[in-house]
Parts: structure tokens; sequence; C-alpha cells
């Protein structure tokens, strides 16, 4: 059962059409991955899908966007409220102008939830969730700009899980973060999967991490899905013409990677990956 689906979705920036009638399915307890070359509208797709793109002047978007359902463009629907189910974490991490704890707190507290215990619960638990807690457990009143790039953006994602969102969207939100810690947050959204039903659609270049960790996958060129199915599927035959150009990259990128690195020594490719 579908928990994100559109129809004939089209977006457009003035007179620049952005999106050509997207129509597909997030299914409900799934990992998608979105792929497709830079600029091709990934990060604009994902924006739709929580009204993202409400104040951008000049945005016009027909078709249907269904969350469970229901038209999240319709004018019954509140969009605070919307995001408190569709969360969402950006390729570069953006954290508020305050400390950790509030941070993980201030969403939380807008949506009712005041008691300090419950709080304090909350923010633990999410940093754990984002392999953080015990980087920042001694210092959560200091300002989460004094955070590392990584560590910010494992705290953006905490920010995420606080809320109990039922689907993420992730805009190479693990592009910042080295190979250990990308695998734990990829980790941790499977274990939500299974354990609260979390569905999460994400954006990466990746096919490594997509075909360890997804169940279904996503290709867009220009605007328009062009291909879809497992990973496996997929990496393995690819039927776009666009679909054939990224995995041949990746391919060729990973053997000149192996190339390099037999060349250097495995302290070398450690290093790399460390």
């Amino acid at each position: 059962m579908s928990i994100v689906s559109t129809i004939d979705l089209n977006l457009s920036y003035g007179k620049h059409h952005v999106l050509h009638d997207v129509t597909m399915d997030i299914e409900k307890n799934e990992i998608t991955a979105l792929i497709g070359p830079s600029g091709c509208g990934k990060s604009t797709f994902l924006k739709t899908l929580n009204r993202m793109n409400d104040l951008v002047p000049g945005c016009k978007i027909s078709g249907d966007v269904l969350f469970d359902g229901t038209d999240i463009y319709s004018r019954k629907v509140d969009a605070a409220a919307l995001r408190k189910k569709v969360g969402m974490v950006f390729q570069k991490a953006n954290p508020f102008p305050a400390s950790i704890y509030d941070n993980i707190a201030y969403a939380p507290k807008y949506h009712g939830v005041h008691g300090r215990k419950k709080l304090d619960e909350i923010v633990e638990t999410s940093l754990r969730k984002a392999a953080l807690w015990d980087e920042v457990k001694d210092r959560l009143k200091k300002s989460a700009l004094g955070l590392s790039g990584g560590q910010q953006q494992r705290l953006c994602i905490a920010r995420a899980i606080a809320l109990e969102p039922e689907i993420i969207l992730m805009d190479e939100a693990t592009s910042a973060l080295d190979v250990t810690v990308a695998g734990q947050i990829m980790t941790l959204l499977k274990d939500l999967r299974r354990e609260s039903g979390l569905s999460v659609l994400f954006i990466s270049h990746s096919l490594e991490l997509i075909q360890s960790f997804c169940d279904e996958m996503l290709v867009m060129n220009r605007g328009s899905i062009v291909e879809s199915g497992t990973p496996d599927a997929v990496i393995a035959d690819p039927q776009s013409d666009c679909a054939k150009r990224l995995v041949a990259a990746a391919a060729a990128m990973s053997a000149d990677f192996e190339s390099l690195s037999s060349r250097c020594g495995t302290s070398f490719k450690q290093e790399l990956l460390r």
C-alpha cells in the first residue's frame, strides 16, 4: 500500500518547467532511492512532497500529490501538521542557531510536548539513534553551530526522527558523512522501518549504498521518472539510457578507486574510507 503517490505532477518556476507528468508510488514500510543526474529535478521533487515549495515565488504545481490518500495541496491540509508526518533532511546541514538540546526539542514543543522529563527522553533517544549522543551528551547546552559538518548533519537527522514521522525525505543527507556513519544511519532507518513502519525516500549517488539498503529505486531524468524497480534489477539490467549511463559511471568510478588503492596500499584505502 502506498504512503505517498503522485499523479501527473508538474511543477514550474515561472517559465522554467522542472517536473513533467511525474506519476509514482512510495510504498509503506519501504526504503526507496531516487537517483538521476545533477539538475534533473530530484530535490525539487522531494520538496513537493511536504510542500516546501509553498513560499517560492512563481512556483506553479499541477497534478496530484497524495499522502495516505489525501491531497496534500488541499486547503484542508495544514502544512505544519503535514511536515510532522513527512520529515525532511537536506543535503546541506541546517541546524538552528540554538543549543544542541533546543534543536531537537523545538519541534516536539511546537507540537505540544512540554514536560521536561519527556523532552529529555526525546532528545537523548533521537541523538542516540543518529549515532551522535556519545559525542554531545556533555555539551547539550552549547550551540549546534559549533559542531562539525558531519555532526550537524546527524543532528538534523536526529531532529527529523524526534517527531516520529511516517516518512522521511532525505536529500543526499548522508553525502557529508563518512562511510561508517552513513552505514549506521541507513541501518537506523532500516531498524525504524522494522520497528515502527517508517518509510524513507532518499536521494543518493551511491549505488552501493542503494543496493545494500533500499527496497525500490526510481530513476529521474529531465524532470521525469524514466525507470523503476528493485536496485538489483535496475543495476544489473538498466533499461533507460539514463540508468545505463549512471550504472556505467558508477562502475568506472569503483574500478578507478580499486585500481588506485591497490597501487597505493591498504592504508590509503582505509584513510579514504575513514
